[in-house]
Formats: structure tokens, C-alpha cells, sequence
């Protein structure tokens, strides 16, 4: 995750999730806490809570997610391409699918 880049607030609403920090420092929401996370710290996020990322430093941030559950993978397949195909960022009508496909929720404001 490049300095300044983030993973917008969101919530996943059947799946457990837990993110490695292996490297750099992230501000981290989580439902409505907010506090900052650096290399070697984990993070759990429970279904259905708000979680969104944000890397604050001057260097590249490499994070590990992992979900319990493993229709996730459907998910990832939709986010991404065969070997040597270049990847195309999807459509907005594309995300909106994908998402429910992740069970992943974006916060209405």
C-alpha cells in the first residue's frame, strides 16, 4: 500500500477477517475506534464491523488479510485476472456485483 493510499471503510457481512501488518505503519478504523497499527501488529476484524485502512507514513505498507470463510476466494477470482493478461480496473456497475458476490458492504451516507 503506497504512502497516502488507503482501503476504504467498509464491512464484510459474513466473513471474519484478520490483516497482518508486516511492514510500515497503518491508521486503522475499526467500528468506532481509530488508533494506528505498525509492522508485526494484527488486527481482527469481526463479521459485520466497519473496517477501513489508511497508510499515513513516507513508505510502502505490505499487509496479509486472511478469512475464515473460504467462498471469499470467490471474491478475489472477481478482482482479478489469468497470468499475463493485463488487468483492467473494473466498472462501477462491475463493483457494485462484485461486491455483493464479496458480501462486502460500503457505508451509506
Amino acid at each position: 500500500m503506497p504512502p497516502g493510499d488507503s482501503i476504504p471503510v467498509h464491512r464484510h457481512s459474513q466473513e471474519e477477517e484478520a490483516v497482518f501488518i508486516h511492514r510500515g505503519t497503518l491508521d486503522v478504523q475499526l467500528a468506532d475506534q481509530h488508533g494506528r497499527a505498525g509492522s508485526g501488529a494484527t488486527v481482527f476484524i469481526p463479521a459485520r464491523t466497519w473496517i477501513g485502512f489508511r497508510n499515513p507514513g513516507p513508505d510502502t505498507a505490505e499487509i496479509v488479510y486472511v478469512f475464515n470463510e473460504p467462498a471469499f476466494a470467490r471474491c478475489l477470482r472477481a478482482f482479478s485476472v489469468a497470468p499475463g493478461r493485463p488487468y483492467r480496473e473494473p466498472g462501477p456497475d462491475s463493483v457494485q456485483a462484485i461486491r455483493r458476490v464479496c458480501h462486502q458492504e460500503v457505508p451509506t451516507r
